[in-house]
């Protein structure tokens, strides 16, 4: 056998076996990507609608009516 030639045998599978164990590590990467992609997403999408809420609350204060704001309505500021 020259140099640089492999003849089959016992290494022709541990190489396999090692392609598929990659193979496996690279798919498994792939959907925690995937996982953590969609996680960003919601986190993105609430953030974004914590966001509009404090927008439209900022021009608002809290209910003074005889229940002493403790009702948890708000009122426009404009409206006193």
């Amino acid at each position: 056998m020259t140099a640089g030639h492999h003849r089959g045998g016992c290494g022709d599978y541990a190489v396999k076996n090692k392609k598929r164990l990659a193979e496996l590590r690279l798919e498994s990467a792939k959907q925690n990507l995937a996982r953590v992609d969609d996680i960003f997403e919601e986190v993105t999408r609430q953030m974004n609608s914590l966001k509009g809420r404090r927008r439209r609350q900022s021009g608002l204060l809290p209910c003074e009516t005889s229940c002493g704001g403790g009702c948890g309505w708000f009122w426009p500021a404009a409206w006193r």
